[in-house]
């Protein structure tokens, strides 16, 4: 998927952990069917768990705002999470 890969970003500093590299990209447009999702829905957990890890480093700064902001995606990444892998569990 063109324009996907994001490992190079510069984050101000911050880990960015869950991107997904070009090796995955491709093993991911080359699935179907079942793999497909299996993949997919994989990824996207690592990718959300990426996302909180962010967002917990974002925690520590001063601004409320921020704090608040961050704990929201916190909150809805892990709920997110909670989702899919039930989808992989097989609630499909």
């Amino acid at each position: 998927m063109a324009g996907m890969d994001h490992s190079g970003h510069d984050m101000g500093g911050m880990s960015v952990s869950g991107m997904m590299t070009a090796d995955q990209m491709t093993r991911l447009r080359q699935a179907r069917g079942p793999r497909f999702d299996q993949l997919w829905l994989s990824m996207m957990i690592d990718h959300h768990q990426g996302a909180i890890a962010m967002a917990e480093q974002a925690r520590s700064s001063g601004n409320v705002l921020v704090r608040v902001m961050a704990d929201g995606i916190i909150a809805a990444q892990r709920e997110e999470i909670g989702a899919m892998s039930a989808l992989l569990d097989g609630g499909r």
